[in-house]
């Protein structure tokens, strides 16, 4: 709903590009979305999907755009 966290909560930060991009902090509602399907990059996009559609902001730090790209070796 956009409020800050207040009280206690357990709570785990995601960091799916690494130090350099954005991070994510996520509580038991991504743990529900995490256990219909496991993967973060599903539950991330579904979780900021739901704060988008709420009129909360999208991400707020640039994903890192430097990664050396795959070679066919």
């Amino acid at each position: 709903d956009g409020r800050p966290l207040s009280g206690d909560y357990q709570a785990g930060i995601i960091i799916p590009a690494g130090v350099d991009g954005p991070a994510f902090l996520v509580t038991r509602n991504f743990d529900a979305v995490y256990s219909y399907n496991a993967a973060e990059s599903y539950g991330l996009a579904i979780a900021l999907l739901g704060d988008r559609m709420k009129g909360l902001p999208g991400i707020q730090t640039a994903w890192p755009t430097d990664d050396p790209p795959l070679s066919r070796a």
